[in-house]
């Protein structure tokens, strides 16, 4: 079990350690945990959403952050404080080096002004 976790649902804030990643396909760079075992848990979920992704070609996910609050006696209430939706497309296969490098430009380029706001 990683050291950051509490559980299988439950990761502390502040616990886990930060890396950057610089992406193999795109130019962009984003923040990633070190902890292993939440990479691979996203890792699975990522992959699981591709394979549902080949029959459509399209789709959307959303990774919701939330506290628990307490609600009266027993029971807990999951109170979202943020929620980052990422539509995806899946594309052909590029022929050349120049159809990859367009597709390059038009993703940086259309993702830019949503991820200054990270």
């Amino acid at each position: 079990m990683d050291p950051a976790t509490g559980g299988e649902d439950s990761w502390v804030l502040g616990t886990l350690g930060f890396e950057d990643v610089d992406c193999d396909h795109i130019d962009f760079t984003y923040v990633r945990t070190q902890s292993q075992e939440l990479d691979h848990l996203l890792r699975s979920n990522v992959a699981d959403f591709y394979a549902d992704l080949r029959g459509v070609r399209s789709g959307q996910v959303s990774l919701e952050f939330y506290q628990k609050k307490r609600k009266w006696p027993f029971q807990e209430e999951k109170v979202p404080w943020e929620v980052w939706t990422v539509k995806t497309e899946i594309v052909p296969a590029f022929n050349t080096e120049d159809e990859r490098k367009v597709w390059q430009e038009k993703v940086s380029e259309e993702n830019l002004p949503h991820n200054s706001i990270l």
